[in-house]
């Protein structure tokens, strides 16, 4: 069996898709890979879309129509036979299954010069999104920065960095390898150094969180008598370091499921014994109708569960469902939990 630096490269998104996925997948077809989906707008779209619809997929995996084509598929493949798929047909077949049932998932799009960086010219642009909204810039160096719902960020490239402020929200960053300019992002009192990897940046109140996809990035607070003396930490693929903005007190560092952590990019979102209250904050963040508690005995109600990010009504008539709750639309911008 040929090794990993020998077999041929893929060349569509259900080939990628596969080979990133294998367990023998090497850093130099990752490197690849980011050069294939880098070199085009077409394939930064065929592959994206392709994430979008398997991200659905798994996401919906155990809704009524997804399974009841699985047992259609099952009941009336051959007598004796069992069909066995490549990754790469699994993936298209997946990808295809969820359109099918599912339908499109909206992603907005922003391009043009006005939201285009010119990373030589030591220009200065502001990209954001409205609540609710996600949105993903393609920038002139080849990196992909995908905003969440109300998120704002300050981008300043110049001959010898690339430098990114990220005010408020939540940013996905898969960064262009460029060894002479490196790649900072800064968040509160912290900052993050790449040169060619993939992470996310939250920063909401006074949290900052870091979670890296994919390469290395190193991760120091900045200021005086904060964690670590100012010391960066490195985190390997799949941990998250959260920390207090102000960078005073040591961060937790754990290892998280890359796919739940990712899950908002389909407009999705985990709750996995999330107390109530920090569960309707979450769900506040992607709509302007708000959800509040009318009684502190509701706070640590444990949630469990899949839902749409923006579909506050969904969420809380499902909350009606299966907890002693009550939803009460108080006015149209404001549903009040009250105890049943």
């Amino acid at each position: 069996m040929r090794s990993a630096l020998h077999r041929s490269m893929p060349t569509d998104a259900g080939g990628w898709d596969a080979r990133l996925r294998s367990s023998d997948c090497s850093d130099e077809e990752r490197r690849a890979f980011r050069a294939w989906r880098h070199a085009s707008t077409a394939n930064q779209r065929e592959y994206d879309r392709l994430q979008r619809v398997l991200s659905d997929l798994r996401a919906s995996r155990h809704d009524p129509e997804i399974r009841s084509f699985r047992e259609w598929a099952a009941d009336h493949g051959p007598s004796g036979r069992i069909f066995r798929l490549n990754r790469r047909q699994t993936a298209w077949a997946a990808a295809a299954a969820v359109v099918a049932f599912l339908g499109a998932v909206t992603l907005f799009v922003i391009s043009g010069p006005g939201n285009q960086l010119r990373p030589r010219d030591l220009s200065v642009d502001a990209l954001s999104t409205a609540i609710g909204e996600r949105a993903t810039f393609n920038l002139e160096d080849g990196t992909t920065i995908v905003l969440n719902t109300n998120t704002q960020v300050m981008l300043e490239f110049s001959a010898g960095q690339r430098r990114v402020d990220l005010q408020q929200g939540q940013a996905l960053f898969d960064v262009s390898e460029d060894t002479e300019s490196p790649f900072v992002v800064t968040a509160g009192n912290h900052r993050v150094l790449a040169v060619g990897t993939t992470f996310e940046v939250r920063f909401e109140g006074a949290d900052v969180s870091v979670t890296l996809v994919e390469g290395v990035v190193d991760v120091a607070p900045v200021g005086d008598d904060v964690w670590n003396g100012g010391k960066p930490v490195r985190l390997l693929a799949g941990q998250q370091l959260t920390a207090d903005s102000e960078g005073i007190t040591p961060p937790e560092i754990l290892f998280v499921d890359l796919e739940q952590a990712m899950l908002w990019q389909a407009g999705r979102v985990y709750f996995d014994d999330t107390p109530l209250n920090a569960a309707v904050a979450e769900m506040n963040r992607y709509s302007t109708l708000k959800i509040a508690l009318d009684d502190d005995s509701l706070e640590d109600i444990q949630v469990n569960g899949l839902f749409q990010s923006g579909r506050q009504v969904n969420f809380a008539n499902a909350l009606e469902a299966y907890f002693p709750v009550r939803a009460v639309r108080k006015n149209p911008d404001l549903i009040v939990l009250q105890s049943n």
